[in-house]
């Protein structure tokens, strides 16, 4: 499956932050893009900043999510960011991975 989705931040730095982070040598087997946008207001009620991300690869696996998102909090706790993490399926349908 393809892997979409935002990461919700509450201030910009953090999300400047995570895009360090996913850009980094240790991401990169993810294989994700991403960029910066405003937060969709149906996640966010808030004018903050996402990150949207999109794997390269259709055959990303649940197992590979989990992963993602264990790692991805991990480092963010060890830098005293919080995130929300919302995936999408390839049908738009909201799943949450992480809160």
């Amino acid at each position: 499956m393809v892997f979409r989705g935002y990461c919700i931040f509450q201030s910009t730095s953090e999300a400047f932050e995570v895009g360090r982070i996913l850009g980094s040598p240790s991401f990169r087997e993810f294989g994700l893009v991403f960029e910066h946008c405003p937060a969709p207001r149906e996640y966010s009620t808030d004018c903050t900043l996402a990150l949207y991300f999109e794997s390269i690869g259709e055959d990303y696996t649940p197992t590979e999510i989990h992963s993602l998102s264990t790692r991805l909090d991990s480092q963010l706790k060890a830098k005293g960011c919080t995130f929300k993490l919302v995936c999408l399926d390839k049908n738009e349908n909201l799943a949450k991975c992480k809160d």
